[in-house]
């Protein structure tokens, strides 16, 4: 399947309810479009991540994460103690109203410290929360229109959700925790600081550096017509500036060299 997944395949694939969850996007969610999509964006990260960590060419990842193990499995154990996870198509009942793969720490719940890839649709706003509990708009081009998706790229980090996930398995002391939180909040200013996003989009990056709950680094790329016969390449540019700053931090964080 991957490889094989071009944009014109997706062509009147769209989620009844566009800007949110719900029952009715269940015909969207039970097609096979949809792990085909995570499959394809996943392996546009091992692409990055493969040679860095001794594979001669991207193979397959599993997706359906067990995310109540106390510590994920890396992608080559301590080699690479990353994971990835695709979106669940029905949390609590409701399906998901976009698609989204995540790149993690094997110690840390994928919500709470990612690299992500995610994908909205004709009608989606795309919102962003700037502040917890607070939605704002996003700065540019809210609206995917027809026979198009739209792609954002992006790294989170929320302390609230750190510090949660690790009383739960016990993992290390607070201090940490707090540590590794300042770690990606290092990260986002470095790729906010030393990659010209120009390469892969139109738009500034939306940053968030400080607030301590929710840190983001969060950038739209340019429209994905899907009438095309091929991808455009923003996503790859993106990857390719973004990859090698990110596994160094998260490598850092799973294996405890963060100093406090």
């Amino acid at each position: 399947m991957i490889g094989r997944l071009l944009p014109t395949d997706l062509l009147g694939w769209v989620p009844a309810n566009p800007l949110g969850y719900g029952v009715e996007n269940n015909p969207w969610v039970e097609d096979i479009r949809f792990q085909q999509l995570a499959e394809l964006h996943s392996h546009e990260m091992m692409k990055n991540i493969a040679p860095k960590i001794g594979w001669s060419s991207p193979r397959s990842i599993d997706l359906k994460i067990l995310l109540h193990k106390k510590k994920q499995d890396g992608i080559a154990g301590r080699a690479c103690p990353l994971y990835f996870r695709a979106n669940t198509p029905k949390p609590n009942g409701n399906a998901v109203f976009k698609r989204y793969v995540q790149l993690a720490p094997w110690n840390y719940h994928a919500n709470f410290c990612q690299l992500y890839i995610e994908s909205f649709f004709e009608g989606a706003n795309a919102e962003y929360k700037a502040v917890v509990g607070e939605k704002l708009p996003p700065p540019i081009d809210p609206i995917v229109g027809p026979k198009e998706m739209v792609i954002f790229v992006g790294v989170i980090a929320g302390l609230k959700g750190m510090l949660d996930w690790n009383s739960k398995v016990g993992m290390e002391d607070e201090y940490f925790v707090r540590a590794e939180h300042d770690r990606v909040n290092e990260l986002i200013h470095h790729l906010d600081e030393n990659i010209d996003s120009s390469i892969f989009s139109n738009h500034p990056p939306f940053v968030s550096t400080d607030s301590e709950d929710e840190i983001r680094y969060r950038i739209q790329l340019p429209k994905q017509s899907l009438e095309a016969e091929s991808w455009n390449n923003h996503l790859r540019l993106a990857l390719n500036e973004m990859m090698i700053p990110v596994m160094g931090a998260f490598t850092e964080i799973a294996l405890g060299q963060v100093d406090f």
